[in-house]
């Protein structure tokens, strides 16, 4: 199969959020919160709090200390993830603009973007922007507006902010954002995939 080249720089750009997208935060958060002996109430839900059957601000007792850990430097990829990344930057040139709301500190800015080039490859993250994890992603995302650059995100909310700045946006489905219908997202013109072999059938190979 080929690439679809468009010719101008910021085709060359993805952006995408992380976990749930590129590493599988939520796999080694688990075995975590498994080890201290608490249990996932419900896996539909993404909000740490709810998921465990507590309060939010109890959740961020455990997944904020988390993310600040050395944890981070070792994450699993999600899915197909590495597979498909290696390609599109091998063949086709792309790069990765990672926006993820993990913490404003320093360490966890760069345990992440060594776990990164351990799974991907030095070269293949050209760029990192860790946001407040109780905040949203508009700021970072507005440097991209228009540019018609792939976005891709597991949370409704930020897919939907990236569409309305004009992003080329899909969500990577999950058990906690399937609740969206394909007609809500149609309305916002964002695109659901369940991996990355489906999200280059739907936005990089001819057809």
């Amino acid at each position: 199969m080929k690439f679809n080249y468009i010719p101008n720089l910021r085709s060359k750009v993805i952006v995408t959020d992380c976990d749930g997208v590129l590493t599988d935060w939520l796999f080694s958060f688990e075995k975590y919160m498994a080890g201290l002996g608490h249990k996932v109430v419900d896996p539909k839900e993404y909000q740490m709090g709810k998921r465990y059957g507590q309060t939010r601000e109890w959740g961020k007792g455990f997944s904020r200390p988390f993310n600040k850990s050395e944890a981070i430097r070792s994450l699993t990829p999600y899915k197909d993830a590495i597979k498909a990344v290696r390609q599109l930057y091998e063949e086709g040139g792309y790069v990765l603009h990672v926006i993820t709301a993990l913490s404003l500190e320093p360490e966890p800015h760069a345990y992440r973007i060594e776990n990164l080039n351990n799974l991907f490859g030095k070269g293949v993250v050209d760029r990192l922007v860790c946001t407040d994890p109780d905040g949203h992603k508009e700021d970072a995302l507005a440097e991209y507006k228009d540019t018609d650059c792939i976005w891709i995100e597991d949370s409704v909310e930020n897919a939907i902010a990236g569409s309305k700045l004009g992003l080329d946006t899909v969500l990577m489905g999950h058990q906690h954002n399937e609740w969206v219908t394909d007609e809500e997202l149609q309305e916002h013109e964002i695109t659901r995939v369940y991996n990355w072999e489906q999200l280059l059938e739907e936005k990089f190979y001819q057809h």
